[in-house]
């Protein structure tokens, strides 16, 4: 994927997942292979605002605003996210 494909892309959530809210923790189950993902907070937001919407530029601005940071610190750990979420299968473009 060409960098500009992944400024463009929208990324959505994977229908089905089921996401509860633990502390501090986000759990997501994916009854598509059984497996459950343990986030920390920010992994969870990413997660919250990736719902078909929002660009990655856009994201790491909900991101940043969430955590009170500068979205140019926030971006490369949303990049990686997003990145690990895809592989996973918890998103497509």
């Amino acid at each position: 994927m060409e960098i500009t494909d992944h400024i463009a892309m929208k990324p959505r959530q994977v229908p089905g997942l089921e996401i509860s809210v633990a502390g501090d923790e986000t759990l997501v189950h994916d009854p598509g292979n059984g497996k459950v993902h343990v986030l920390n907070s920010t992994a969870g937001k990413v997660l919250e605002l990736c719902d078909g919407t929002r660009t990655v530029p856009e994201i790491a601005v909900g991101v940043a605003n969430a955590f009170l940071v500068d979205t140019e610190r926030a971006r490369p750990d949303v990049d990686s996210i997003i990145a690990d979420f895809t592989n996973l299968g918890l998103l497509r473009a």
